[in-house]
């Protein structure tokens, strides 16, 4: 069994839950067991392999200005990782400490507190985090575009553009059923500001965000395939019915933005769509914009959101 979760790892250098803030968690800690209480020397040489490959795949989505790791995530309970308890900012408070974690405040109510629990074995079994990769979790290392091709038949691939201020995943699916809600597809973060004692919830779930330079967040909320690509200061998105997109901002609002350009704390963005669009105000400090093609249900639909970062 060991051998074919090593064989298709090496597919793609990849777990097929890819790119999941709590999930990754677990894959780090079964790779350290495989590695420290295995007699298998086979299987401690491919633990180590993976953990080495997964780490350095995290270092290139993770930006530690935003403190948080670029989109598409194959499954998240959360978009903000300040926001919420989630196992990889564990295992990056390890490497970074208190100050420099991904982490929500620990005088505060904890979101999703039972993996909070998850800490001892942290601290047990320290992540081998290679030397070269660390300076990314403590400074952001500089403006790039990422790709990692998760799957060729069909062809399945992430992509994220992360800059200063702002980052934006996406991932490409051949227009395969994902049917998952934690799925996000496209998504974008970047500095908004806020002051403190600002407060705003995950969707639907009541979960305090951060106070202090807030990270804003875009998500696409959809459960239909989608192909979604990200490029420089670009997003681009096609589907098919309807398509909307949640933001959460401080202090946005339904009449802070049109279908065709978003008025954002930090942020603007521009709005290309082959189907017509209406702004609603969701809960808290967030708000949903929909694109829905007119006439029949599978009509396709295109959008492409250039970003202007202020």
């Amino acid at each position: 069994m060991g051998r074919e979760v090593y064989r298709l790892f090496r597919l793609h250098d990849a777990f097929e839950e890819y790119n999941s803030p709590t999930y990754y968690g677990t894959d780090i800690y079964a790779l350290g067991l495989w590695q420290d209480h295995c007699s298998s020397t086979q299987l401690q040489r491919m633990g180590a392999e993976m953990e080495e490959a997964l780490w350095r795949d995290i270092a290139q989505f993770y930006h530690a200005g935003l403190k948080n790791v670029a989109g598409p995530y194959d499954r998240a309970y959360g978009m903000d990782m300040r926001g919420y308890v989630a196992l990889l900012g564990e295992w990056i408070w390890h490497v970074t400490g208190r100050e420099n974690a991904p982490f929500p405040d620990l005088n505060g109510r904890l979101m999703h507190a039972g993996d909070f629990c998850f800490g001892p074995l942290v601290a047990i079994r320290a992540p081998r985090v290679p030397e070269d990769v660390i300076p990314h979790f403590l400074a952001f290392q500089g403006e790039r575009w990422v790709e990692h091709v998760l799957g060729d038949s069909p062809l399945r691939s992430a992509t994220a553009w992360l800059s200063k201020k702002a980052m934006i995943g996406a991932e490409h699916t051949s227009l395969r059923d994902t049917s998952q809600s934690q799925f996000h597809p496209a998504t974008i973060h970047w500095q908004a500001g806020g002051s403190p004692g600002q407060r705003a919830s995950e969707a639907g779930l009541g979960w305090p965000q951060v106070t202090e330079g807030r990270t804003g967040w875009v998500r696409l909320m959809t459960a239909q395939p989608v192909d979604a690509v990200a490029s420089p200061s670009r997003l681009v998105v096609d589907g098919a019915g309807q398509l909307a997109f949640l933001l959460d901002a401080p202090g946005i609002s339904a009449a802070t933005a049109k279908p065709d350009h978003w008025h954002l704390p930090g942020l603007e963005v521009r709005v290309e769509a082959s189907a017509p669009g209406v702004v609603d105000d969701a809960a808290g400090e967030q708000i949903v914009v929909r694109y829905a093609a007119e006439g029949a249900a599978g009509q396709a639909v295109h959008i492409v959101l250039q970003l202007n970062v202020e």
